[in-house]
């Protein structure tokens, strides 16, 4: 898609300021705290149905962005169509896309008429995410290292939730021989009424069958994002790491930091400023032709950070940092020259 046409699908897009911001992120910590005990399960089940991958992405980022999103999605996915009935909703694990820096499975939650009706009052349910996935060799399921980060369902008119879970990977990492595994939690929490500090009353459990399903991703031909150089900190980030590597997709911006340390626990970490000190951060994507595009992200709802160190053989441990900014939209690589974050600019060419 062109820069222009895709801009103009976020120009009516609604700035949030930093106090919506603190609200937002507290409602999604108390569901989360909520959600903390799912567990993820072991029965295999294959796919039942067939969906069209392109037309679910592209229903979720216009529900997303709250604009109609046109995006060439060929060759970035798979249709998978698993339906697994629930305690009072279903879970449909609809597709499956990728880019060069993670795999993103698709999913509704449709909630039965009773819970719907039991919920109604309030107005605004949040939904915690009820599945996970990782991404492996072919033949070796159960060896994938989770590094997993869930996007904040969004409801559509006919009050479907539909999410995104991302399982990141590599940068270049090649799928022709790789897997991707997704496992549902035993529980599905429902938190409505959040009154800025917790939720009242209490957020309902839902109980979810146990699966673990398999698909090869061999048959994803098309993986787009460009990896560069960085070398900078990030704004908000108290404790000023220096993140040597930028990678950019048409989903996401990801930014990483290795290094090699004397203990398990010594990997670096993510050190958020407190609401009142935090900036607004802009992320802006600049093409050769000149346009700007102002890329759409919660903050909040579409991000994470991950922290791992694991023993190198000698002695030491390798350890990496990194954070990642989901777009509420996906945006065209095709003529990109740079990536602004509020003043700094870094080229990608």
């Amino acid at each position: 898609m062109k820069a222009k046409q895709m801009q103009a699908q976020f120009d009516a897009q609604n700035k949030r300021t930093v106090k919506q911001h603190s609200s937002r992120r507290r409602m999604l910590a108390a569901l989360a705290a909520a959600a903390a005990l799912m567990i993820c399960g072991t029965v295999t089940v294959g796919a039942v149905n067939d969906w069209n991958y392109a037309a679910v992405f592209s229903k979720y980022f216009t529900e997303k962005s709250g604009e109609q999103v046109l995006y060439d999605f060929s060759g970035m996915g798979l249709d998978i169509g698993e339906v697994i009935e629930g305690d009072g909703f279903t879970l449909t694990i609809q597709s499956v896309a990728a880019d060069t820096a993670a795999v993103y499975i698709a999913y509704d939650i449709a909630l039965s008429d009773e819970i719907r009706a039991e919920i109604a009052p309030y107005g605004d349910a949040q939904i915690s995410g009820c599945v996970h996935g990782g991404i492996s060799k072919q033949g070796e399921t159960g060896t994938y290292t989770p590094n997993i980060h869930g996007l904040s369902g969004v409801p559509d008119a006919d009050g479907i939730y539909h999410f995104v879970t991302v399982a990141e990977m590599d940068a270049g990492t090649d799928l022709s021989d790789k897997q991707i595994e997704i496992e549902t939690g035993e529980q599905l929490v429902i938190g409505y009424n959040y009154n800025d500090e917790s939720y009242d009353p209490e957020p309902m459990i839902l109980s979810v069958p146990n699966r673990r399903l398999t698909y090869d991703l061999a048959d994803i031909t098309v993986q787009k994002g460009i990896t560069v150089f960085y070398g900078g900190t990030l704004p908000n980030d108290a404790n000023e790491n220096i993140f040597e590597e930028m990678t950019v997709t048409p989903f996401m911006l990801r930014f990483r930091h290795d290094e090699t340390v004397g203990k398990c626990g010594g990997a670096p970490k993510c050190g958020w400023l407190p609401g009142v000190d935090e900036v607004e951060v802009s992320y802006t994507a600049v093409y050769e032709d000149g346009t700007e595009l102002q890329i759409p992200y919660d903050p909040y709802g579409s991000g994470g950070c991950a922290s791992l160190a694991s023993a190198n053989g000698s002695g030491g441990y390798d350890a990496f940092l990194e954070v990642s900014r989901y777009f509420s939209a996906p945006i065209s690589l095709d003529g990109l020259t740079a990536i602004r974050i509020n003043d700094i600019e870094i080229p990608v060419q």
